[in-house]
């Protein structure tokens, strides 16, 4: 991935500025700039005006960045997919939902289905995957028989 043009606001600490730019990296690197922004419940032009250094990152932007965005960057600090974050989070949503309390901010039985949908997706995906590569496997089998057996006539000296 390419350098990012973050650029620091003047009372920002740069300890936590380098914190930032790595984080936003880290998530950068699995998750899409709209998923953030939704996540966030910011501006898309707002947000890609500050990552691309157009605008410098104030402290109100870290807040609100590691309030919406902290489980995401924890998962991916543990180096699990955005798969499985997005999965945790909706079994967190529905648990808490089951609980008779209200679901986190922002989400909506929409974007759980959503998440179901990308889940499914990607294990249809994955079934796909599998099948492509047992298929190879067994055409390279079939030509590892042939090859042997041709060099078993050769070697007794029959024609195969």
């Amino acid at each position: 991935m390419e350098e990012l043009s973050v650029v620091a606001g003047k009372n920002l600490d740069p300890k936590d500025f380098e914190l930032f730019k790595s984080d936003l990296s880290l998530l950068l690197s699995g998750f899409s700039s709209k998923e953030l922004v939704a996540e966030m419940g910011k501006n898309k032009s707002n947000f890609s005006n500050r990552i691309n250094g157009k605008v410098p990152i104030s402290k109100q932007f870290l807040t609100t960045f590691y309030e919406k965005l902290g489980p995401w960057i924890t998962g991916r600090r543990a180096g699990k997919s955005p798969i499985e974050i997005k999965t945790e989070l909706a079994t967190l949503a529905i648990n808490k939902t089951n609980k008779a309390e209200e679901p986190p901010r922002g989400t909506t039985l929409v974007d759980i289905m959503t998440l179901l949908k990308s889940v499914d997706a990607s294990i249809k995906e994955s079934k796909r995957e599998k099948l492509h590569v047992s298929f190879r496997f067994r055409r390279r089998m079939e030509k590892l028989i042939r090859l042997s057996r041709r060099s078993a006539l050769l070697r007794t000296g029959r024609k195969g």
